[in-house]
């Protein structure tokens, strides 16, 4: 069963979250510099036009963290820090 996304329309969107926010985390780092879980909601949000809850977010990092994608650890009292792995 697939991501379910919330866009502006009732229809699903095309693509899974985990994919959408794999190739945000690409442009965001530029393959180097770690993002914070918060500007990779905003950039989804405004590039994708996808409502995104937190909850949907931290789910989706942690399917991509599993992948061995990513690696998230915390950065202050609530932000998550994400960088890609090398080997991607």
């Amino acid at each position: 069963m697939g991501d379910r996304i919330m866009s502006s329309d009732p229809v699903w969107y095309q693509s899974p979250l985990t994919n959408l926010a794999y190739e945000a985390l690409r442009k965001l780092s530029k393959g180097e510099k770690p993002v914070i879980d918060e500007d990779l909601k905003n950039y989804i949000e405004i590039n994708y036009n996808i409502k995104l809850s937190r909850r949907e977010l931290v789910k989706t990092l942690m399917k991509l963290e599993v992948l061995g994608i990513i690696s998230v650890s915390s950065s202050g009292k609530e932000n998550l820090l994400i960088k890609l792995n090398r080997k991607v």
